[in-house]
């Protein structure tokens, strides 16, 4: 979903709670599946279905960065 929508102008990281907690803790992360955006700011957050991509842009206010689909 990242390359489709939004190119190379995104980093993802994937932390495995079961095999680096600390890092979870440290990020908040209390569910998963959580995603996190931190860039643009303000951070937001979304905890739980992650299937919709329109839906994931919308919520993490992202539609003025998307890239046209082809």
């Amino acid at each position: 979903m990242c390359k489709d929508f939004l190119g190379n102008h995104v980093m993802l990281e994937i932390i495995d709670v079961l095999q680096r907690p600390d890092e979870a803790e440290n990020e908040k992360i209390l569910a998963t599946p959580t995603l996190i955006r931190q860039s643009p700011g303000p951070a937001r957050r979304l905890v739980g279905d992650l299937g919709e991509p329109d839906r994931l842009i919308q919520l993490l206010g992202l539609q003025d960065h998307i890239r046209p689909r082809q």
